[in-house]
Parts: C-alpha cells; structure tokens; sequence
C-alpha cells in the first residue's frame, strides 16, 4: 500500500498526469467553451423553439435548484431577510458568464469561492460574519 504523501502526488484514477499535455487540454477546453457560449446565444435569437426549449431544460431548473439553497441560507440565518434572491442568482452566475463570453478572464478554479465571498459581505447576517470569521 502506497505512503499516504504518495498518493497524493498519484493523478485520479483513469487521469494520467501528461505536464505540457495537460496545459494545452485545458487551452483548448477554454477555447471550445469561448466559442460554444457565443453560438449558443446566438442560436437562441434565432430559433424560437431553442429560444424556449433552452431556458426550460436548462436554464430554469438550475435557476431554481440555486433559489432554493439561498432560500435555505435566509431559513438558517446566513443570508438577510429580504435578500433579493433574483439579483443573487445573477451575481452569483454572471461572472463566470460574462468570462466565457468575453474571454478577457480565465474561469479559474477559486472563481465560485471568490464570488461567494464577495456576495456573502453584502448580504450575510452577523451571525453568519462571526462563525466564518472564527474560522478563517
């Protein structure tokens, strides 16, 4: 059985470790998402069968699945009462968006964290402030 220090260092299993390989993967990852968003936008204007399959299949129930979890957040004392949850779910999302859209950032894997952090001082309660604060 390999040392635990060794198996940290070991690539997830079926993910073998490739150093430049890995890099341009990533790129060219980057690149697909660059260009999908845009035509997806687009593809949306244009069919309006898309234009109302889309936000149905996709959009919505996400949407909705990330109200409840602020809902629950505002249930258990973390987020305002009153928060406006629409303005959140947007803020929450725009970011990453407005990044694969433009291609002027990168999505980096601490962006969600970020955004969180950001949101959670404008709109977290004392009681929230002080546990995280404990544990920062």
């Amino acid at each position: 059985m390999a040392e635990p220090a060794e198996q940290e260092q070991r690539p997830a299993p079926g993910r073998a470790r490739h150093g430049a390989a890995d890099g341009e993967h990533q790129h060219a990852q980057r690149h697909r998402r660059r260009r999908a968003l845009p035509g997806l936008v687009a593809d949306l204007a244009a069919d309006p069968v898309l234009e109302k399959e889309f936000p149905d299949t996709f959009f919505h129930p996400r949407r909705a699945t990330t109200a409840a979890a602020l809902r629950r957040g505002v249930a258990r004392g973390d987020i305002r009462p009153g928060a406006d949850i629409d303005l959140l779910l947007d803020m929450l999302a725009s970011t990453t968006y407005y990044r694969v859209l433009f291609g002027h950032l990168p999505v980096t894997p601490g962006l969600a964290g970020d955004v969180v952090s950001v949101i959670m001082a404008g709109v977290a309660t004392d009681r929230w402030r002080t546990v995280h604060e404990a544990h920062s």
